[in-house]
């Protein structure tokens, strides 16, 4: 299992930790009297368990198709970005998956930020004064990491760069939590097919960093153009990415 899926398995047990001692408590006492009723029957029931062992196991995304219903994804356009940057910005920098979760999410909203501005959803941006902005600020600012073709204004932290937002660090866990959200049970897949995709570009930095994004062009959801498709779920076919993978590999 990837480092990226151990990530967010353990953000999920975290969560699942702090719902409340009285919750966590009714888990073990479930979980016990699971294990004593599996341990009395373990001799009658041997022969049964072997068989089970044989049967088909979960499915993982492997280099050929998918069932339909495990490929589709119904999700809009922002975390599938976030995700799919974070994961290439993990590859590029060779850093913490916990601090490129934070760069793939600043990307994405500097992207929905341009988006918007461009369809009229957001007022157009107001030129910086270099006189009345503080040197300071600007010179915080200056520090970047390049990712898609972009600019993500970044921190270096104790862990590692992290990006970040007027100045102040991503959050992680928030980050964590809106990927969980968005892609729910089909996240390890997702995050599966991706990788896979990112080894098949990642002969040298060079390559990665110059395809990605017409990569994600081709599998990213389909929405309606303009203020229609702003904020719309599309739908997110995941045999497309693993498509993408043979073809690039060829």
């Amino acid at each position: 299992m990837s480092t990226v899926r151990q990530s967010m398995r353990l953000a999920k047990k975290r969560a699942t930790v702090n719902s409340g001692d009285r919750k966590q408590s009714k888990l073990i006492a479930n979980q016990q009297e699971k294990e004593i009723e599996q341990h009395s029957s373990q001799r009658s029931y041997s022969r049964r368990r072997i068989t089970v062992k044989k049967e088909k196991k979960k499915e993982h995304v492997d280099d050929e198709t998918i069932d339909k219903s495990d490929s589709i994804v119904i999700i809009n356009r922002a975390p599938v970005l976030t995700l799919w940057s974070a994961l290439v910005a993990k590859k590029l920098y060779d850093i913490r998956w916990e601090n490129a979760l934070t760069i793939g999410r600043r990307l994405a909203g500097l992207l929905a930020q341009s988006k918007g501005r461009s369809i009229g959803i957001f007022e157009p941006k107001e030129p910086i004064n270099e006189e009345t902005q503080p040197r300071k600020k600007r010179k915080q600012n200056d520090k970047t990491l390049k990712v898609l073709g972009i600019n993500v204004p970044i921190k270096d932290t104790v862990n590692g760069p992290m990006a970040v937002n007027y100045d102040k660090l991503v959050s992680t866990k928030q980050a964590e939590t809106y990927i969980s959200n968005a892609f729910q049970e089909q996240l390890d897949n997702t995050i599966q097919a991706m990788e896979k995709l990112i080894e098949a570009c990642s002969k040298n930095g060079d390559e990665l960093q110059r395809d990605a994004y017409q990569l994600y062009e081709e599998f990213r959801p389909e929405v309606a153009t303009g203020k229609k498709g702003w904020g719309k779920k599309g739908i997110l076919d995941l045999n497309k990415i693993i498509d993408l993978t043979h073809r690039t590999r060829k």
